[in-house]
């Protein structure tokens, strides 16, 4: 009898154990995918700050190879001697190699390492880890802002997409924000008009800058999507004649040989397709090095005085900018700013 009183408590005692493993089982999973979850957002966080370290050394890297690129173009255009067409590198630039066809087929000059045409050519220069690409143009090739009349400048407005109304009228109101009358143009804005809507006053003198024209009165809203590039990449506040051998191909219907007076020295360098001085450097290189990595693109004018010793050279920022990756763009031979049909310019 005493031993079947004990059964019962044999029993319970054998179920204990397996009640309590049950109960621990699911605590020590839920640890482990605490813990796991905690170990999945320490890495994630260290993957992180490993993917950001990497950006910035990829940036700095890019900003060094553009510098570099940049004071080895600027050198050997201020020590290159004028030719028709271009520049010879009389020092000898060993570094400036690659160059391009050219942008405008017919006559040239022959394609050599110590020669740099100036109508958009590139050459390819080693900076560092990174490789980049700098297309000289004349300034002369691109659209003279401050010179253009104003059937022109309307022409030109609707080249980068604006509609025929909106051309004209901002045609006219460039023209009274720079001449120094507060005559009213037709279709233009005077100081009265910047007035009644709340903006400052024209500045009634020649543009500084291609950007400025966002102070003209409603050009901000009259400007379709990429107008500010295209206009960052096609026009310049350089006075002259528009030289056609350096003209990019958007630009072709308003390029001139020579200008009215056969006299004139701007008419002299136009006939014999001599650099005006100025050159526009557009810089461009892979931010990272895997191929297919976003591309940096730098814009600086250069300006070359007629002699070193007597006034410095002159450097002004056109543009800076960031984009992927385009094959259509990033390999072709000569990097012009192209307007692009299928882009959508004129606003909706």
């Amino acid at each position: 009898m005493n031993s079947m009183a004990q059964i019962p408590n044999v029993v319970v005692a054998r179920e204990r154990p397996a009640r309590e493993a049950g109960f621990v089982m699911p605590f020590v999973l839920l640890m482990i995918a605490g813990l796991s979850l905690i170990a999945a957002a320490a890495f994630a966080t260290v993957s992180r700050a490993a993917a950001v370290m990497q950006a910035l050394d990829d940036s700095a890297a890019a900003d060094t190879a553009l510098a570099s690129a940049e004071a080895q173009s600027t050198f050997a255009f201020l020590t290159a001697r004028p030719a028709p067409q271009g520049f010879d590198l009389v020092g000898g630039v060993p570094l400036l190699d690659g160059l391009s066809d050219p942008d405008v087929a017919g006559a040239a000059p022959p394609i050599s390492s110590l020669f740099w045409r100036a109508d958009g050519a590139i050459k390819r220069i080693p900076a560092g880890s990174r490789e980049v690409i700098v297309q000289l143009r004349d300034a002369a090739g691109l659209f003279p802002l401050r010179t253009a009349s104003e059937d022109d400048m309307a022409r030109f407005f609707s080249l980068l997409g604006m509609s025929p109304d909106d051309a004209e009228r901002m045609a006219a109101r460039v023209g009274d924000y720079q001449d120094a009358d507060n005559i009213r143009r037709f279709k233009g804005a005077e100081r009265a008009d910047y007035r009644l809507f709340d903006r400052d006053p024209p500045a009634n003198a020649p543009l500084r800058a291609p950007d400025e024209l966002g102070r003209v009165a409603g050009m901000v809203a009259a400007a379709p999507p990429l107008f500010w590039q295209d206009l960052a990449d096609l026009a310049t506040i350089e006075p002259g004649t528009l030289m056609r051998y350096a003209a990019p191909p958007p630009l072709a219907p308003f390029a001139v040989s020579r200008t009215a007076d056969p006299g004139d020295i701007d008419a002299i360098a136009a006939s014999a397709d001599i650099p005006s001085g100025r050159a526009r450097f557009l810089l461009t290189v892979s931010e990272g090095p895997e191929p297919g990595s976003r591309v940096r693109l730098r814009a600086v004018d250069i300006r070359r005085p007629f002699a070193l010793s007597q006034a410095p050279m002159q450097r002004y920022w056109v543009s800076e900018r960031t984009r992927d990756f385009d094959p259509r763009i990033d390999n072709r031979s000569d990097g012009v700013p192209v307007l692009d049909a299928g882009a959508a310019r004129v606003p909706q």
